[in-house]
C-alpha cells in the first residue's frame, strides 16, 4: 500500500446506483459516465464493476481511447463516445464494438464514406453550440445516410445546474427544440433509437423530463455540483470514495523557525509539526492552509500550516501523534469531501479530474449498515 491513497467503496456505488432509480417514479435505464478515468475513481474497475448490473445500459466516455481501455479491460457492456472522433481511427470503434457520437454534419458524412457499419448516436444542438446538429433539414440527410448504424439520439442542457429563473426558461426552450427534432424525425419515418438527454444535474433539478435513459456521471460517485448537495443527500446519494495518507515524520519547531518552501510559515512559538505523506501531486491541492484546512489525524482535527510539495505536507499537531499513525483527508464520517473542498478553490469535476492516475486506488466493500 502506499502512503497516499484513494479508498473506493463498492457498496456505496451500489447504494448510489438504487437511490438514483428509485428518486423517480419509473426506474429509468442509466449511460454511466466514467469519463476522465470515472472522476478520478479508476474507469477500468468502476465499468468492470458495473459491467453485469442490469441498470447500466451503456458506459460513456469522453475519447475513443478510453473506449478502447476498457475493452482492452474486458469491459463489456455498449461504450459510447461522447465527443468527436478522427474518421481516420473509426475503424477501431467497428473492431472493438464501439458507439460512436455523430457531432455535425461533416463529420456523419466523413464517417458514412468509410463504407464500415459504424454503431452511432447522432447529437442535437439545441443551444450550447459546442457538438451536435441544429437544423432540422440536415438531421434528416444525416439519418438518410446509407452505412451508418443508427441506434440513439441525443442532446446536453447547458444550464441544467442552475436555479435562475432565465436559465430554467432555457433548458425548457432546449428540451424543446430537442422534441422538435424527434417529432419531425419520426415523422419523416426515421427511428430516432434511444433518445437521452440528462446528465447530473439536469436529472435532480428536472425529474419531470422522461427519456429512454439518463447519463450520470457525478451522481453514481456520489459528488454533485454544489447548488444540489442537499438534494443528494436527501436522496441518500454519498461519495464513494475518501482519502488517506499516515505521518512519515514528526519535527519539533522552535519560535520563530520556518517550514515549507519559501518559508510559508513560521511558528509562533516551540511547536511540533508532522510530516504527513501527501502533498499536490496525490490529493491536497496546493495552499490548503490559507483557508483553514485540516485534516484528522487519531480522531481529532489538525490544521495544514504548509502544503506546497508534490509529496509532503506539514500540520500543526501534538505530542499524541506519531510516526505512521493514519491521516484521514477526508471521509464522510469525520470529514465530509464536500468540506475539503471548501478548503481550496477547486470545485467537485476539477478536483477530481485533477488526480493523479498513478494515485493508488484501494477497492472494498464496506458495510452500509
Amino acid at each position: 500500500m502506499d502512503n497516499a491513497y484513494l479508498q473506493i467503496d463498492l457498496n456505496q456505488l451500489h447504494h448510489n446506483i438504487e437511490a438514483i432509480l428509485n428518486y423517480r417514479e419509473y426506474r429509468c435505464p442509466i449511460i454511466a459516465v466514467l469519463k476522465t478515468n470515472a472522476y478520478g475513481c479508476g474507469m477500468v474497475e468502476i465499468s468492470r464493476e458495473l459491467d453485469s448490473h442490469r441498470d447500466i445500459c451503456m458506459i460513456a466516455v469522453s475519447h475513443l481511447s478510453e473506449a478502447l481501455t476498457l475493452r482492452q479491460g474486458g469491459v463489456k457492456k455498449p461504450v459510447l463516445v461522447l465527443t468527436y472522433t478522427k474518421p481516420e481511427l473509426a475503424y477501431l470503434a467497428v473492431e472493438n464494438d464501439i458507439v460512436l457520437t455523430v457531432v455535425s454534419s461533416a463529420h456523419a458524412q466523413a464517417l458514412d464514406a468509410l463504407c464500415l457499419p459504424l454503431r452511432v448516436h447522432v447529437k442535437v444542438d439545441t443551444g450550447l453550440h459546442r457538438y451536435g446538429i441544429e437544423n432540422l433539414e440536415e438531421l434528416r440527410d444525416v439519418y438518410q445516410l446509407q452505412h451508418l448504424r443508427f441506434e440513439g439520439i441525443f442532446t446536453h442542457f447547458a444550464s441544467a445546474e442552475s436555479y435562475d429563473a432565465s436559465e430554467i426558461a432555457f433548458t425548457y426552450q432546449q428540451k424543446e427544440h430537442f422534441d422538435q427534432a424527434i417529432a419531425y424525425l419520426e415523422s419523416q419515418w426515421v427511428d430516432v433509437g434511444m433518445t437521452h438527454t440528462q446528465n447530473t444535474p439536469s436529472f435532480f433539478h428536472y425529474p419531470e423530463f422522461e427519456y429512454d435513459a439518463v447519463r450520470m456521471g457525478m451522481a453514481l460517485l456520489g459528488v454533485a455540483h454544489p447548488s444540489q448537495y442537499d438534494i443528494m443527500a436527501k436522496a441518500g446519494i454519498k461519495p464513494i470514495f475518501s482519502g488517506h495518507t499516515l505521518v512519515s515524520k514528526i519535527e519539533t519547531v522552535k519560535a520563530h523557525e520556518s517550514v515549507g518552501y519559501l518559508r510559508s510559515y513560521t511558528a509562533q512559538s516551540d511547536e511540533i509539526i508532522a510530516i504527513i505523506a501527501c502533498g499536490y501531486s496525490e490529493l491536497l491541492p496546493r495552499n490548503m492552509y490559507q483557508k483553514e484546512g485540516f485534516c484528522i489525524i487519531n480522531g481529532k482535527p489538525y490544521p495544514y500550516i504548509a502544503n506546497d510539495a508534490m509529496s509532503a505536507s506539514f500540520v500543526r499537531v501534538d505530542h499524541s501523534v506519531h510516526v505512521n499513525d493514519p491521516v484521514i483527508l477526508f471521509d464522510e464520517t469525520v470529514l465530509p469531501f464536500y468540506q475539503f473542498l471548501s478548503f481550496f478553490s477547486l470545485g467537485t469535476n476539477e478536483y477530481t479530474t485533477y488526480l493523479n492516475p498513478d494515485l493508488e486506488r484501494i477497492y472494498c466493500r464496506l458495510d452500509q449498515g
